[in-house]
């Protein structure tokens, strides 16, 4: 097996093996938060911390753990990026890009995308910091990051939404995806910022 597309062999693989199987038994695991999960998430939220999750469960689950630990509240403004290809996906997040401007003091609304992008690399992030009534929050698929990683037009305005929102979240994620992502957040978001990333199982 290639060191190179492992993942693409591992997927053809299973859909080799997993064929005409028979059910013996279903197991239903519950993963409990622990006690202080949301506690630590206020306090990093207190300290101006931004906080994302990156996990490999659905998106259902996701969305009710970003709730439960108050990653999300129910005044946040949640986006979604959902698309299956790059055109799509410029369209989505061009449009998402413009939405979250509305809710920026220091944004000229009528400003084109390519002034928005000069006004954002010569201004402090902190000046860019969404209003404090104003919750505003990313979540995006593994998939969808395959797409983004394709396209630098993505990659750029994806920098913008992640650097403008409070948290991010994303679900349906490989180990690899949770790298990459940290990665391109330390290398791309403004002022090079200190990452700390926790993970909560060995393939983290």
């Amino acid at each position: 097996m290639s060191l190179y597309s492992q993942n693409e062999e591992l997927e053809s693989l299973a859909k080799t093996v997993e064929q005409e199987l028979k059910w013996v038994g279903i197991i239903a695991l519950e993963d409990q938060l622990r006690p202080d999960a949301r506690q630590m998430v206020d306090s990093l939220h207190q300290a101006k911390i931004k906080t994302w999750m990156l996990t490999g469960d659905n998106q259902e689950n996701a969305t009710n753990v970003s709730y439960s630990t108050n990653i999300i509240t129910e005044k946040t403004q949640l986006h979604h990026l959902k698309f299956d290809n790059v055109e799509d996906g410029r369209a989505v997040i061009r449009n998402t890009l413009t939405t979250i401007k509305k809710s920026l003091p220091v944004i000229d609304e009528q400003s084109s995308p390519t002034n928005f992008h000069r006004q954002f690399s010569s201004v402090s992030q902190d000046a860019y910091n969404p209003k404090e009534h104003s919750e505003i929050a990313v979540i995006f698929s593994g998939g969808v990051i395959d797409i983004i990683w394709k396209d630098a037009y993505l990659q750029t305005n994806f920098t913008f939404i992640c650097a403008l929102v409070k948290s991010v979240i994303g679900y349906r994620l490989t180990p690899d995806h949770k790298k990459s992502i940290t990665l391109f957040a330390k290398k791309n978001l403004p002022g090079s910022p200190t990452i700390m990333a926790v993970g909560d199982g060995h393939n983290d």
